[in-house]
């Protein structure tokens, strides 16, 4: 909230906004493209440290299925896999970028 221009903040105060047209004109608007890089780079993580576990922990998941093929030497069936994992990510980026109107991704 600190990076909010200042000018923002005197055009509200100047309408007389009460506190809850200033958090949802001015505050929110201005945290958007923070608040979703933030969800991105926790998804990154998410997405990473799910697929550690199920390798190593589980006997479900995408993570588990990647390195049973890896194991069984199926690769055809390991890339196929990763590949979808990717489309996964990607989708999920993609998705997360439209939702927080990030201009990078249109």
């Amino acid at each position: 909230m600190r990076q909010i221009d200042r000018v923002l903040i005197r055009v509200g105060q100047s309408f007389r906004a009460s506190t809850w047209q200033m958090v949802t004109k001015i505050y929110l608007p201005a945290m958007r493209e923070p608040i979703v890089n933030g969800v991105r780079l926790g998804l990154g993580v998410a997405i990473i440290g799910t697929l550690l576990a199920e390798t190593k922990l589980s006997n479900r998941g995408i993570g588990y299925l990647i390195i049973q093929a890896y194991a069984t030497f199926d690769m055809p069936r390991m890339y196929a896999l990763l590949i979808v994992l990717f489309v996964l990510a990607i989708g999920a980026n993609a998705l997360i970028g439209r939702l927080g109107g990030d201009r990078i991704t249109r």
